[in-house]
């Protein structure tokens, strides 16, 4: 009689998976930590991001970007382990939302009275909208439809789905301040 060894397959459920996460401190510090299985590692910090209070974190591929109360953004390339500073004049960054998309490093940043797009690879102000100065209904928040269409949730209820430049719209805006007509049957998406 013949012995057959017979061993179970091992199970999915009960697989390692790596994590990693971010956490800032009072004092603007930044800490990478991973986690795999019961394992917590410190990979990397920065002493000093410049940052007043951070308000709003995102991350995409080796990118970290964070906002603060003073309207500062820090960029940390977490593989170079370097950071950047660059002020947005603006005042207090609510949320950061990366756009979908591999190789796509556009942002939107949402402050209290307006929404900018941002391209983190150059650290460059792509595009921005202003309450009241462009739109008449205060900006209440902010998502992506896809890599090149923000959404964008206004205080008067409507939904807005906008191009890259953020001067056309999916639906029109009801009266623009500036005079011209924002949205017109030509310019429609």
């Amino acid at each position: 009689m013949d012995m057959i060894e017979i061993s179970e397959p091992k199970s999915p459920l009960f697989s390692e998976v790596k994590e990693n996460f971010v956490v800032t401190n009072a004092n603007s510090e930044l800490h990478h930590f991973s986690v795999e299985g019961n394992v917590v590692k410190q990979i990397s910090s920065t002493p000093d991001l410049n940052c007043s209070n951070i308000t709003s974190i995102a991350w995409k591929s080796d990118h970290l970007v964070l906002g603060d109360a003073d309207g500062n953004l820090s960029i940390w390339y977490l593989k170079g382990k370097v950071t950047k500073a660059e002020s947005t004049h603006r005042g207090w960054i609510k949320k950061i939302l990366f756009a979908p998309g591999r190789g796509n490093m556009k942002c939107l940043i949402l402050f209290n009275d307006s929404v900018d797009i941002w391209d983190i690879k150059d650290v460059k102000l792509h595009s921005q909208l202003n309450y009241p100065r462009d739109i008449e209904a205060k900006i209440q928040d902010k998502d992506w439809a896809g890599s090149d269409r923000p959404i964008l949730s206004l205080s008067d209820d409507p939904m807005l789905i906008a191009d890259l430049k953020l001067k056309m719209f999916s639906s029109p805006l009801i009266s623009p301040l500036n005079g011209a007509s924002i949205t017109t049957p030509s310019n429609v998406v």
